[in-house]
């Protein structure tokens, strides 16, 4: 699993490693300083799904 994104622990406010693609699959992932969990909500699974198009997109885009 390549981590490549960190969110603050709502916890802790240590700092979560998680893996965009994992977290749209359904993994959870653990703050290492709290042990708190975070995971997506299966009702905010497509919003987000439609923002990393979107930034991917943006990221395609500023390429050229």
């Amino acid at each position: 699993m390549a981590i490549n994104q960190v969110i603050p622990c709502p916890v802790c406010n240590g700092s979560i490693p998680f893996d965009t693609k994992q977290l749209l699959m359904g993994a959870k992932f653990t703050c290492p300083t709290c042990g708190a969990g975070i995971g997506l909500a299966i009702e905010n699974k497509s919003v987000v799904e439609e923002t990393m198009e979107k930034l991917q997109m943006l990221k395609d885009f500023s390429k050229k």
